[in-house]
């Protein structure tokens, strides 16, 4: 018998082998972007991401047109999410959000996101994400119901419970949604821990609008001003941010050091009222003019807003790198500010300004309960629920040495002008 290599039959097998090779590697050569496209959503479809990373990439190696990178994004994110890279899974949808997607596909990405935040803790921010899923598909039973569980979990019953029962205007015998609703209806209350009070405030003679702000270098509540009217007296002197420190009149009426008025009882003066004060350690003189009382533009609504958003940057940074016991003193009382500004924001909720206020405020609201001890019996009794906003607290971590941050929250804050917030948090950022 002959040698195996000389074998005829051996031969052709080995020859029919390499023919078989050299076809298949042909045909990974030439697959069209089309084909590559298809394997990888397969591969997507059947839990293998590694390989469809690599076929999602192979696509955009034989096709890079806008056409092809907004298919291939949102799955290339999906598949970063299945292997567990959450950072590359979040800057994968965010890009594919810049690209001009149609509803269906936004709606899938916001879902997608919101996921990524329920899973890291960061309800506030994950709310925020679902809502923009659910305006881009009203009908999409499965983002409502993760809302409605998120508000829920977050202390937010009529926020849920309009959710809960949107739900069952598309589904009628959806039962988690009527087992939540009746749930609900069963709960005890939550009330706030401060009593509350609007803090805002505009001055007409001024043309300015303030906002009651703590100050923790005095420890005290001081006029801050957000917004200066263009046809304001004050306009060039004053800006967004800095606190009224003190108050003095002249010519119509003197101010002694007994007088017992609130600062922002002196700041509103009949017109043509000479009046100084201090804002910061400027010392300002100015007088005051008819009461401005034109309704506000939209755009100025807006950057009002926005000005005393921006003013929690600088003060959360420094907050959330205080010790345990200035967070506890200080937090619930920059809580209650930051509150009062997102009822205010009621208007303009569907703003991007309203949902990273509604998201930050949502990261710190914690519940606790309010318990009474019979001394004969020994029973506790819970006699209320209440809440604080309490931003000394980051995201659920006692220490600031505890927080790991990730890029994608760094470039929110980024894109929201939160700077220092921002620097901060790439200063804890791991390599």
């Amino acid at each position: 018998m002959s040698k195996y290599e000389n074998n005829p039959l051996a031969a052709a097998v080995e020859k029919k082998a390499h023919l078989k090779k050299n076809i298949s590697e042909l045909v990974e050569q030439t697959q069209d972007a089309s084909s590559s496209f298809n394997i990888a959503l397969s591969a997507l479809k059947n839990n293998h991401p590694d390989t469809a990373i690599k076929k999602f990439m192979q696509v955009l190696e034989i096709d890079n047109s806008a056409d092809m990178e907004r298919q291939v994004r949102p799955n290339l994110g999906q598949a970063y999410l299945q292997l567990g890279e959450t950072n590359t899974a979040l800057a994968e949808f965010r890009r594919a959000l810049k690209l001009n997607q149609p509803p269906e596909i936004k709606a899938f990405i916001y879902a997608n996101l919101g996921y990524i935040y329920t899973q890291l803790n960061f309800y506030g921010f994950a709310i925020r994400e679902y809502r923009q899923a659910i305006k881009e598909n009203r009908k999409d039973t499965t983002s409502l119901l993760t809302l409605g569980m998120l508000y829920e979990t977050s202390f937010r019953p009529q926020e849920a419970t309009e959710v809960f029962e949107q739900v069952l205007k598309f589904d009628a015998e959806n039962s988690y949604a009527k087992e939540s609703l009746m749930r609900i209806t069963q709960a005890r209350a939550v009330v706030p821990r401060e009593d509350v009070v609007r803090l805002i405030k505009l001055i007409p003679t001024l043309g300015l609008i303030v906002a009651m702000s703590y100050d923790a270098t005095y420890d005290g509540w001081f006029p801050m001003v957000i917004y200066v009217y263009p046809e304001s007296p004050l306009q060039g002197k004053v800006s967004a941010g800095q606190k009224i420190l003190s108050v003095f009149l002249s010519g119509s009426e003197a101010v002694d050091e007994g007088d017992e008025r609130e600062l922002i009882e002196l700041l509103e003066c009949a017109p043509n009222t000479d009046l100084g004060f201090f804002a910061g350690e400027n010392e300002i003189q100015v007088r005051s003019v008819p009461a401005i009382q034109r309704k506000m533009e939209q755009a100025e609504r807006v950057q009002v807003y926005k000005n005393w958003l921006l003013t929690f940057d600088t003060r959360l940074a420094w907050l959330w790198s205080a010790s345990g016991e200035v967070r506890e003193h200080i937090g619930p009382l920059w809580g209650q500010e930051l509150e009062s500004l997102v009822r205010e924001l009621k208007p303009l909720q569907h703003t991007y300004i309203f949902d990273f206020a509604y998201a930050l405020m949502l990261e710190h609201l914690q519940a606790f309960s309010i318990t009474e001890t019979d001394p004969a019996s020994g029973e506790v009794k819970e006699l209320e629920m209440q809440y604080q906003i309490h931003l000394g607290r980051f995201f659920g971590r006692t220490e600031f040495t505890q927080v790991h941050p990730f890029s994608d929250l760094i470039q929110q804050f980024v894109e929201t002008q939160f700077q220092y917030m921002a620097n901060l948090l790439a200063s804890r950022l791991q390599s």
